[in-house]
């Protein structure tokens, strides 16, 4: 994360830096991209950058946060843990038609998580979704309610369980999505379906 100097600087330098860094990393990836390019681009000089970010993944990892808060910010409560009264399954495909529709208008989001197949494992990145995980427990609860979730096993297990395939679905797509896309490809309701299917058949009782 950013130094302290960081926030000092005006809100335009803070958003070039920002923005410059982003394009860089979308473009080329995390590993192609320079850091000292990033830098010059941005109009500083490579001394002074280092009053604002500790190195290159610091840079990459504040980038796809405030990327990330952005497209949350977008989606109101729709990640929130609701019932309204269909079939739960249902309501899980509606849902991850809705987060894809939402990615699709954040390009940025998909690119800078391509950009960073290969180094997510890293702590600094990793520390960005540790939300991810209550939300996903609090969907769980609304399955177990409808009986459609199975109650044999730990909550924190069957949560460790979804993320772990969910991850996995999502680096498989981002690894094979062409090396000059320019975001998600327009929705396939099949693949959702299966998606959708496999989690299903993970969690039903």
């Amino acid at each position: 994360m950013p130094r302290p100097r960081f926030h000092s600087l005006a809100p335009e330098v803070r958003q070039k830096i920002l923005d410059v860094a982003a394009q860089a990393f979308a473009e080329q990836g995390f590993h192609e991209a320079s850091y000292n390019g990033i830098i010059q681009a941005a109009g500083m000089s490579k001394g002074s950058f280092y009053y604002y970010f500790d190195d290159k993944m610091d840079l990459f990892a504040f980038t796809v946060q405030q990327a990330m808060q952005e497209a949350a910010e977008s989606l109101g409560g729709l990640w929130d843990a609701h019932d309204d009264g269909r079939d739960f399954w249902v309501q899980v495909l509606d849902l991850c038609e809705q987060l894809f529709q939402a990615a699709m208008r954040h390009p940025r989001v998909v690119l800078l998580a391509k950009a960073g197949v290969g180094v997510w494992d890293n702590p600094r990145l990793r520390a960005l979704t540790e939300g991810g995980n209550e939300r996903m427990a609090a969907i769980l609860a609304v399955g177990q309610a409808h009986g459609a979730v199975r109650t044999d096993l730990p909550m924190a297990l069957l949560v460790a369980l979804c993320m772990g395939l969910g991850e996995s679905m999502d680096r498989f797509t981002l690894a094979t999505m062409p090396a000059d896309a320019k975001g998600l490809p327009e929705v396939d309701p099949a693949y959702l379906e299966m998606s959708v299917d496999l989690f299903r058949r993970l969690l039903q009782p």
